[in-house]
């Protein structure tokens, strides 16, 4: 049984009043900018049921104020996500928005579409291609890229494309600090012949990052202290912790325990 909706609290209706003019209002006009077409019923289903309904968020209207129960930057947000269709982004490239909770772009190639993240669902897949040919002109699918975020979509792979002849999947972006370790590093030729004259443990490594670090070749530091080798020598050199005996462990469980110990 679902529960039924409570009026919020004096506390949840402060955090939620208005306090002023707290957003632009060009941003219903920058939203719609580039709107060539919508889906004629705004609703995409297949014979077992709907699949996605944007009439069910009409009661977000916009402009409206916000409820009680319910942040204004939160209301806001909501109601530029009502606003969907196909838009033109740039000459020769389109979005359709608001049929999924993705956008699919479509790029007017030489031979047909590209289509970059194609959805979650077929259908919105199809719903979003068809809507492209009616408006844009029909062409055959030459290529889907998929983005890291959307490596897992399904849509326009699995439904209208067929077998697309390319499909691309954009690598993940590298982690800040391993893009800095990258450019530390010197070029894969250089440390090569270099490692060869430091061959004998981490002493030399060592003693060879010192000295390269007086000289100011602060690449070459770096890939001498990060060379397992060096690593390796570092926690050698480190003193070790004595481990308690089975015997301590259990005299000392025995004081614990027992009355004539204590």
């Amino acid at each position: 049984m679902g529960t039924a909706p409570k009026d919020a609290t004096p506390h949840t209706r402060a955090a939620n009043a208005p306090t002023g003019p707290m957003f632009d209002p060009d941003d219903f006009h920058r939203a719609r900018r580039g709107l060539v077409a919508e889906h004629p019923t705004g609703t995409i289903h297949t014979p077992l049921g709907v699949v996605w309904d944007v009439n069910r968020y009409a009661f977000i209207e916009p402009g409206s104020t916000n409820p009680d129960t319910v942040h204004p930057s939160l209301w806001r947000q909501a109601q530029l996500n009502g606003i969907h269709g196909l838009f033109e982004v740039a000459p020769g490239i389109w979005q359709a928005r608001g049929y999924d909770i993705s956008n699919i772009t479509f790029i007017a190639g030489e031979t047909g579409w590209i289509i970059i993240d194609p959805l979650t669902a077929e259908p919105c897949a199809r719903a979003c291609l068809d809507l492209a040919n009616e408006h844009l002109g029909v062409r055959p699918v030459v290529a889907v890229i998929y983005t890291p975020r959307r490596e897992r979509d399904r849509g326009v792979r699995d439904g209208p494309t067929g077998d697309v002849p390319v499909r691309i999947t954009v690598a993940r972006r590298t982690p800040p600090t391993r893009r800095l370790r990258a450019r530390q590093r010197d070029s894969p030729v250089d440390p090569g012949a270099r490692y060869v004259e430091l061959a004998g443990g981490a002493e030399p490594l060592l003693a060879a990052g010192r000295a390269a670090f007086e000289q100011g070749e602060y690449r070459w530091v770096a890939e001498l202290v990060n060379h397992p080798e060096t690593r390796r020598g570092r926690r050698s050199a480190r003193p070790r912790r004595r481990s308690r005996t089975p015997s301590v462990r259990a005299t000392r469980w025995l004081s614990a325990i027992s009355p004539q110990r204590r």
